[in-house]
Parts: C-alpha cells; sequence; structure tokens
C-alpha cells in the first residue's frame, strides 16, 4: 500500500450519492454492496488477480471458486459501508441490532479484543461495549494524510470514527508513542481494548513474519507487544451480517508467555475464522508477504 491516493470518479460516486442513497433502507444497503462489488471486481485487475490467487492456494480452489469469494468479499465491505452509513442517518446507537456470543468473563484482567476486516467490525465493537464491556475502547493508526485510501473513503471513514466515537462515548486510542503510553495504561487498570489484528505489516513501524494458511506474510505486530508488556489475554471476534442484524462470536480466549506465542495463537485463530467464512474477509489482495523494516 502506498501514500494517499486522488479519488477518481467512481470514488466518488460511490462514497458521495451512490452510499448516501444506501442509507435509506436496508434494501438499498443491499442493491449498493451488489452493485459495488461488481464495479470493483471488474475495475482493478491487478487486485483481482492477487486476491484470487491467494484464495486458491490458501484454500485449494478452483479459479472459478476464488473469483465468486473474491466477489463476495467485496459484498461484504461494501455492506459494512452501506450498514453504518444508515445507522449514522438514524443518529441511533445500533447496539440493540448486534447479537453476542462466547463473551468470556476477565476477572478484572485486561484482555484485547481482536477484530479482522471482516462482516462488521464496528458494529460488533459498539455492540460489545453497550452490553459486557462499558470500558472497551478502539486502538487503531490514526486517519492521516499518510493513509492509503482514497480521498472519498477517507473522508467516509473519518465520518464513521467520529460518529463511532460519539455514539459509544468512546474516543478512539491513536498509535503514536503518546496513545499508545494510554492504551497500555488502560489495559493495566484491568480495562480491555478493541484492535484489529490483521493488518499488513507495510504501514507500521513492528511487524512480524507469520505463517498463515501456507504462506508466509508479514503482519503488524504493536498489538501482540502491548498485550504481552500489559499482561493482558486476547480474544477473537467474528461478526457477520446476517438480515438487518449483526452476529458477534467471541473465539476462546488465548494466552501466551510472550508477545511471539500470543501471536503464533492469535495467527491459529485468524487461519480458523478465515477459512470457515472465506467470503467475508476483506483483506485477501492487501495482506503482503514481504514489507520494509520488519523486526
Amino acid at each position: 500500500m502506498t501514500a494517499a491516493q486522488g479519488d477518481t470518479a467512481w470514488q466518488r460516486l460511490r462514497y458521495g450519492p451512490l452510499l448516501t442513497g444506501a442509507s435509506r433502507s436496508f434494501a438499498g444497503a443491499r442493491a449498493y454492496a451488489s452493485l459495488v462489488a461488481a464495479v470493483e471486481y471488474r475495475r482493478d485487475r491487478t487486485r483481482r488477480r492477487v486476491a484470487q490467487d491467494r484464495i486458491a492456494r490458501w484454500l485449494g480452489t478452483s479459479a472459478d471458486e476464488a473469483g465468486r469469494v473474491f466477489r463476495a468479499s467485496l459484498f461484504s465491505e461494501a455492506l459494512e459501508e452501506a450498514d453504518s452509513s444508515r445507522h449514522m442517518r438514524l443518529g441511533a446507537n445500533p447496539a440493540d441490532s448486534v447479537d453476542i456470543e462466547g463473551v468470556v468473563p476477565r476477572a478484572g484482567r485486561p484482555r484485547i479484543y481482536g477484530a479482522l476486516h471482516f462482516g462488521s467490525p464496528v458494529l460488533a465493537f459498539m455492540g460489545l461495549r453497550a452490553q459486557f464491556e462499558p470500558d472497551v475502547r478502539v486502538i487503531a493508526r490514526e486517519l492521516d494524510r499518510n493513509n492509503p485510501m482514497p480521498q472519498a473513503k477517507t473522508a467516509f471513514a473519518r465520518r464513521k470514527v467520529a460518529w463511532v466515537e460519539e455514539t459509544s462515548g468512546a474516543p478512539f486510542f491513536d498509535t503514536d508513542d503518546t496513545a499508545i503510553l494510554h492504551a497500555r495504561e488502560h489495559l493495566l487498570a484491568g480495562r480491555p481494548l478493541f484492535a484489529a489484528v490483521d493488518v499488513p505489516g507495510d504501514v507500521v513501524d513492528r511487524s512480524d513474519r507469520v505463517a498463515l494458511c501456507g504462506e508466509s506474510i508479514v503482519l503488524a505486530s504493536g498489538i501482540f507487544r502491548l498485550a504481552a508488556m500489559t499482561g493482558a489475554d486476547m480474544q477473537m471476534v467474528v461478526s457477520v451480517q446476517r438480515g438487518d442484524r449483526v452476529l458477534v462470536h467471541c473465539r476462546p480466549p488465548v494466552d501466551g508467555q510472550n508477545a511471539a506465542a500470543l501471536e503464533a495463537a492469535m495467527v491459529v485463530e485468524m487461519e480458523a475464522v478465515i477459512r470457515q467464512q472465506p467470503d467475508e474477509w476483506w483483506f485477501w489482495p492487501f495482506v503482503l508477504s514481504h514489507a520494509a523494516g520488519t523486526d
């Protein structure tokens, strides 16, 4: 991934009038997701080839099946955008539309809930905070000018972050040095964090090479180090949209003596989730087998 890209006419249309229209109804959201998936599948041949080759390698599928999985993952990502936009327009906390299972009591111990770019992670966080974990906070990289997303998508993402912070009452922690110290204090006080664990290793300072589905890839490693230094366990959060509801499953917590052990355990969790529902994972084209500056 590179520096932020300028908008194309399609991106301005997607994140402008199309997404606005999608926010007006659940049917509109699904129509938006279908259209976006069809256009995105055709418009970027390189991304499509990378994604489908990886899907075929990891899952042992035919080329046709790999194409179907990739198109479905594009639909999943677009539906999350439309559903978030719909809730933003309604101006209400969507937590009542989230069903959660598998949360394990922490007994005062810190925990990091790990999510993938998969299904509906934002609504999973809001449901988790409203129903089980009133102190949970998100830790995520700031949407600054170095972000690789197009400008129109970045503008929408910033509106979504502002909405999540205002609606949940929980400002995000950034990933700079000062914010990490505050996140560390949050965990040491026995409170939980919510973070993506599938971040590609080229967008951060600290990264590790791991084996996922038989391929050596590079992932950001800071969240695993933060868990290890604070004694936190980690629990994978898996969310999917079913009709007008979001279903969230929390897999069993994992523990480790150090960051490497925690990372290895969470990679096992990632692989299990991706293999079970490959058509919900958005990052098929974006994980990398190489990156500069790995530890």
